[in-house]
């Protein structure tokens, strides 16, 4: 996702999949172009994409919006602007879940995430007649298993969420994430964030600890400096941070990754919460903000250091822009307990 979220276009999407070939090139060109070409509408007025057709003023005519399903969900399904897993539910009360890279000999990583889910499904049984339980599958150590869950009760109606003030909104997504209010000024993306760490360090088996919120906290800042979309005014380090983005051969701890990979389940699971509300939050693309080996190399270096101070001020060159940020972000995640207790003594 990250490598696709940097190509220009498709051609260079295409080109670059079809080096990585020796055998059939011709033919996987042909494949993937008739693939794309199924994405156009050049029969339906002059739009050429679906994201504009379904952008463009008019509703698509033949919405067809099955029992219990308001049409507002319905055009974001189609518009793409919501999990594919959220309208299936209501139909199949069934959710499957494919493996990620995780410790074989622990939980899986979907399972610290479980509650955030229970929320989406309350909201999603809601105005439905079958009610009951959602069936979950996924893996238990090396095989599969699958349990019943219960929808969370008390929740909103489907129904009636396009009629919730945004403020409730975000505060059902603040609530189901337990993130209790530190007083910290962040920006909507960044709160949304750090309350999803918050979540997943109580609900994480085995559990995550402080460096891995520190990690991610600083993915976060790199990862969307990188894509220009957070502090813009600062200059371009893509540089210095590239090397802790690629593979060097080294050998990667099998319990970082599963740490992470719970980190992901709860990212996922809260996106979907926020998307079916309407997005309150903005709605965080996992590409910018999330990159695996990032993550795991800045989590060594934390843990093999003395002290994690050193670490963060060389990631940042000792910039205070970015050192306030992440204290604030840090603060919001670990409380009183913080790496900066003033942003004047982070180059002390």
């Amino acid at each position: 996702m990250n490598w696709i979220a940097q190509q220009d276009d498709l051609q260079s999407i295409m080109e670059g999949v079809l080096g990585c070939l020796t055998l059939n090139k011709e033919k996987a060109r042909k494949a993937i172009a008739k693939s794309i070409d199924r994405y156009k509408l050049d029969s339906i007025k002059d739009t050429q994409h679906l994201f504009e057709y379904f952008q463009g003023n008019e509703k698509y005519h033949q919405v067809k919006t099955a029992h219990g399903v308001p049409e507002w969900l319905t055009l974001m399904y189609q518009r793409g602007e919501i999990s594919v897993v959220i309208p299936r539910l209501i139909s199949i009360p069934r959710n499957v879940f494919f493996s990620q890279v995780e410790d074989l000999e622990s939980p899986s990583s979907f399972e610290c995430a479980t509650s955030l889910r229970q929320v989406v499904y309350g909201i999603l049984t809601s105005t439905c007649t079958q009610g009951g339980q959602i069936e979950e599958t996924y893996r238990e150590k090396r095989s599969v298993k699958s349990v019943h869950v219960y929808p969370a009760k008390g929740t909103q109606s489907l129904q009636d969420i396009p009629l919730l003030d945004k403020y409730l909104r975000k505060r059902i997504i603040l609530d189901t994430l337990k993130k209790t209010d530190r007083n910290v000024d962040l920006s909507a993306d960044a709160e949304f964030f750090t309350a999803i760490i918050t979540y997943c360090l109580e609900n994480s088996n085995p559990k995550l600890n402080e460096h891995h919120a520190r990690a991610l906290i600083c993915c976060f800042l790199v990862m969307n400096v990188k894509f220009e979309s957070l502090l813009s005014r600062t200059e371009d380090r893509s540089e210095k941070w590239e090397p802790l983005c690629q593979h060097h051969d080294q050998e990667y701890d099998i319990h970082v990754i599963h740490a992470f990979a719970q980190f992901q389940a709860c990212f996922l699971a809260a996106l979907d919460l926020n998307q079916l509300l309407l997005c309150p939050f903005p709605n965080l693309n996992p590409a910018r903000v999330i990159h695996g080996t990032f993550l795991h190399n800045v989590f060594v270096q934390l843990t093999t250091s003395i002290s994690p101070k050193p670490v963060i001020e060389d990631l940042f060159d000792g910039n205070q822009c970015f050192l306030d940020m992440f204290s604030k972000m840090e603060s919001a995640v670990l409380g009183p307990r913080v790496l900066y207790s003033r942003a004047s003594e982070s180059l002390n």
